[in-house]
């Protein structure tokens, strides 16, 4: 499939190929466009026989649009029958900021899903292109241009030409860099430049050639006797000063705390950010104004003083993880007996599926009071979602591990790995490992993630817990890190309590609850029976609706039968869209 995308709108193939020639596009040089390819190619060679043609400004926008062509089709060579991006001058007065991308994208191999995924790439790289400036990549600012106010507050906004007789009117819009407009200005009002455009001046275009202008903007400040802006110093002040106060705070509420990191080398950090590149210093700063808003201070949580109870009543709840139950409240006896932080080693969870392994996870983070984060590993092609991004990566970002670390308040959270017996293991892709590091605590203590190697992170404290279906695809190193627990299916037994601990938990939690019967009956509970715990949870969900829509307070045979869609399904009875996945 030819994916063809003009202005946003998506053309799919069928329609004749003259529609490319007869599309009336303004031909104008692109800006930059040499430097533009020689950057692109330095990173993605697979484009050299293609055609790009577009402006300077576009870079990051094209960058994002190539690594998720990767990201996609799965390599760092996709094939492709054709290929080719430019760009068009639009017909209209904003056409002098930004200019609209073209995107001609044909895969070798026809997949229907991977095709949609293109399509939607593309046409969020259109998108983000009508945003920007084509010229410098800062982002248009929509301005009246009939405004008298904001004419006084920023002089060097265009004036249209005449020729467009909408300018007459009390209001005419237009979207306009603010960047480009000051340096066109500029060049016919050299003598003429105000205290507010100073100002202004300081805003814009900040990455730049950032010495060069600081050194003659603080020359044209320094002639004009205009206030230099504050360097910030006080901000730092202040912020130590709170910081005291948390401290103490800390202090009496008796938790315990550890420093994440180093606040010192973020501070360095953003210093650096002025000798990168324009793209590298927003993302930087980016992260270090969200890594400002927290404390690089985390409290470790703690045991509950009823352990041995809560202990108890999780084994209840879950009969089958009885020898998982015994071997929480060994680690918990050892925080008992010295801190009371909470810790567990890594622990892995092998059972066929439906047997309440993510269940017993998500019930073990809430009754702990911890942070949880779930990462399905099955979906993950590489270990970024873990530990990031490399840096190279126009869109590189940083993984779910530091933004529980950094951007969180806890420094214990679970990290829970879903179904890693279905991760990637060839040479190329390897989600799991960084969990080579991570699972040993003398190396976690010195985490990096790749999308930040400067600031080193303290995530020796971190739960990490997996769950598996078969310990067959599993590397020996990894298993070798993880305490593993073999998951039975649950007795006949076992399952009466464990479909009457699903039962309490909806009365317990759904705003309805109270209305119905607090224990389920004995031959509804016989029924659930025949069914794996996952499935259970599911069909009592429809049953309680059912029930409620026949105006009862309790759960009959019947509707247990009739929310079992997957029997239906096989008589083809199916209830529209509702259907069951093991």
């Amino acid at each position: 499939m030819l994916i063809q995308i003009f202005a946003g709108i998506v053309i799919p193939e069928p329609l004749e190929r003259k529609i490319m020639l007869d599309y009336p596009v303004a031909i104008k040089k692109s800006v930059g466009a040499d430097l533009v390819n020689k950057n692109l190619r330095a990173h993605h060679p697979w484009i050299c026989p293609w055609a790009i043609h577009v402006s300077l400004g576009l870079i990051n926008v094209v960058g994002d649009l190539l690594a998720e062509i990767e990201d996609v089709m799965i390599t760092k060579r996709p094939g492709l029958a054709f290929f080719r991006i430019t760009e068009e001058l639009d017909d209209d007065l904003d056409g002098s900021y930004h200019r609209k991308l073209h995107v001609f994208l044909e895969a070798r191999q026809r997949i229907e899903a991977r095709d949609k995924a293109l399509l939607t790439a593309a046409q969020r790289a259109v998108g983000r292109s009508l945003m920007i400036c084509h010229a410098c990549g800062n982002l248009l600012e929509r301005k009246n241009l009939n405004d008298e106010d904001e004419r006084e507050l920023f002089p060097f906004l265009p004036v249209p030409e005449v020729k467009r007789k909408a300018f007459s009117s009390n209001s005419f819009f237009m979207h306009v860099c603010m960047a480009c407009a000051l340096n066109d200005w500029e060049e016919k009002e050299s003598t003429n430049i105000t205290e507010t455009t100073l100002a202004f001046k300081a805003q814009v275009d900040p990455f730049d050639n950032l010495e060069a202008w600081e050194d003659s903007h603080d020359e044209v400040m320094d002639e004009f006797d205009v206030a230099k802006p504050q360097t910030g110093d006080e901000d730092l002040v202040a912020d130590e000063e709170l910081s005291v106060v948390e401290d103490e705070e800390k202090v009496a509420d008796g938790d315990t705390y550890i420093t994440m990191y180093d606040i010192e080398v973020v501070n360095k950090l953003e210093e650096r950010s002025k000798d990168m590149s324009k793209d590298n210093a927003y993302r930087i700063k980016g992260v270090v104004k969200r890594i400002r808003e927290t404390s690089p201070d985390k409290r470790l949580v703690t045991i509950p003083d009823t352990w041995r109870d809560y202990c108890d009543d999780l084994a209840q709840k879950f009969p089958n993880f009885a020898e998982v139950v015994d071997f929480i409240r060994s680690q918990l006896a050892l925080s008992a007996m010295s801190d009371g932080v909470l810790r567990l080693p890594g622990l892995l969870l092998v059972g066929n599926p439906g047997t309440g392994k993510t269940e017993f996870m998500l019930t073990l983070a809430n009754d702990l009071k911890t942070k949880l984060e779930i990462i399905d590993i099955s979906a993950a092609q590489t270990g970024i979602a873990l530990t990031g991004s490399e840096t190279y990566w126009s869109n590189t970002r940083t993984g779910v591990l530091f933004d529980t670390l950094v951007f969180g308040e806890i420094a214990n959270p679970i990290i829970m790995l879903d179904e890693v017996d279905k991760a990637r293991s060839d040479d190329a892709h390897k989600p799991l490992a960084a969990l080579h590091q991570l699972l040993e605590p003398r190396q976690a203590k010195i985490f990096k993630d790749l999308s930040l190697t400067e600031l080193v992170l303290d995530a020796s404290h971190v739960m990490w817990m997996a769950t598996a279906n078969t310990l067959d695809t599993l590397e020996k190193p990894i298993l070798d890190r993880f305490t593993v627990f073999n998951i039975s299916d649950p007795s006949s037994e076992q399952m009466r309590v464990i479909t009457a601990t699903q039962y309490q938990r909806f009365i317990d939690n759904h705003p309805s609850g109270h209305v119905f019967e607090e224990t389920m009956r004995s031959e509804v509970i016989d029924e659930l029976c025949k069914y794996h715990p996952r499935k259970v949870r599911k069909m009592l969900e429809q049953s309680f609706g059912l029930a409620a829509y026949d105006g009862r307070n309790y759960i009959a045979v019947e509707d247990i039968r009739v929310s079992d869609t997957d029997s239906k399904k096989d008589r083809n009875l199916g209830i529209g869209f509702l259907s069951s996945v093991d």
